[in-house]
């Protein structure tokens, strides 16, 4: 959610939801194996564990290899 409001709260929102529900989109529509189900649950649990620890230069390093995999999987099934 936004913290910040400008003047034009809905032009706002909708730029922030746009890319988010463009990203829902495209996850709803590929096959979820209970492999990749754990997996993705796992890289979550260590991101979320870092942050606890305050080591934000490891939850970066995770979260970034986190967006990578899913990215070449998004490009890998979109061609």
């Amino acid at each position: 959610m936004l913290t910040v409001e400008p003047p034009d709260r809905s032009r706002a929102r909708m730029t922030y939801l746009q890319p988010k529900n463009t990203l829902f989109s495209l996850l709803a529509i590929i096959p979820h194996s209970p492999t990749a189900c754990l997996s993705s649950t796992a890289q979550h649990q260590q991101i979320l564990e870092a942050i606890r620890n305050e080591q934000g230069d490891l939850a970066r390093r995770l979260m970034t290899d986190h967006i990578d995999r899913t990215k070449r999987l998004l490009s890998g099934l979109l061609g």
